[in-house]
């Protein structure tokens, strides 16, 4: 005599293969729904973004492939907080 939900038993198996694939369809469908019925709120953010450096430090944007970046050359101190 087997038991309820004994997974060594094949047919046991299968139903409960069924169920998961069934439950990820019905998870997917609702994510797909709801993206759909709710799409993200468009905040006009997609644009460039600042990107500023002071004190001798340095900024940088974009994709920087076979690049280098040398720092320690002269810099201004006009605007920079006096060191402690």
């Amino acid at each position: 005599m087997s038991k309820l939900w004994d997974i060594r038993d094949k047919r046991n198996r299968e139903t409960l293969g069924w169920l998961g694939g069934g439950l990820a369809i019905v998870i997917a469908g609702l994510w797909a729904a709801i993206v759909h019925l709710f799409p993200p709120k468009n905040d006009g953010g997609g644009g460039p973004s600042k990107v500023e450096a002071s004190c001798g430090s340095v900024a940088a944007q974009g994709t920087f492939i076979g690049s280098s970046i040398t720092a320690g050359g002269a810099s201004s101190t006009a605007n920079c907080p006096p060191k402690k």
